[in-house]
């Protein structure tokens, strides 16, 4: 008796396990999918976790087709992407709405804080993010983040081993005050040349 209801247990749980994991006679293996297509494939949601941190994968991770993944959400965003190169179709949007800021002020006196900055070219260190021998050796433009530091400390982010960066997209409202406040001292300048020639008149 004991014996037929293992047997009976066991068809009961092949049965159960049959509906949710599929082994495929090629090896392929499918959870909650009885026809896998890939070594491993799933239909539904996945879970990995790594130290219960992060996910952590190898080799190329490929699309079925172009805009078929998101990464995040607008409520549920990744914290940090750390990539040797990134490359868009579009250009990347940055979330400016006013709705999400406080303590909003204007800039002023950028011109002369622009001066201070030393704009270099420079080549990476091979072993900088393993990059390949091609893009280590291209030519880049920047500055460098320390030297930064003294003048825009707000956009120099430290990133571990005692090494820094820089969050280049927040020169560009500097940038744009900077040319306002030289624009504002050649209308000025254009005013007291033309009084100056009122008066020689």
């Amino acid at each position: 008796m004991r014996k037929i209801l293992s047997i009976a247990a066991c068809i009961v749980i092949s049965g159960t396990l049959y509906g949710q994991i599929k082994v495929a006679t090629n090896g392929n293996v499918g959870i909650n999918n009885t026809s896998p297509a890939y070594n491993l494939d799933v239909t539904g949601t996945v879970q990995f976790l790594y130290n219960a941190n992060y996910i952590r994968f190898t080799g190329n991770q490929l699309i079925p087709s172009p805009g078929s993944v998101l990464l995040g959400y607008s409520s549920n965003m990744w914290a940090q992407i750390w990539a040797t190169q990134a490359f868009f179709t579009y250009q990347p949007t940055i979330i400016s709405d006013i709705t999400v800021k406080s303590n909003i002020q204007d800039i002023t006196g950028m011109s002369m804080r622009l001066k201070a900055l030393r704009p270099v070219k420079y080549e990476l260190i091979s072993s900088v993010g393993n990059t390949d021998t091609t893009s280590y050796r291209e030519q880049q433009y920047g500055f460098i983040a320390q030297e930064i530091m003294n003048t825009f400390p707000e956009i120099v982010v430290p990133m571990g081993d005692k090494k820094y960066g820089i969050r280049y997209g927040e020169l560009i409202p500097v940038l744009v005050q900077a040319m306002k406040e030289q624009q504002a001292e050649i209308e000025n300048l254009k005013s007291e040349l033309e009084a100056l020639k009122m008066k020689i008149k």
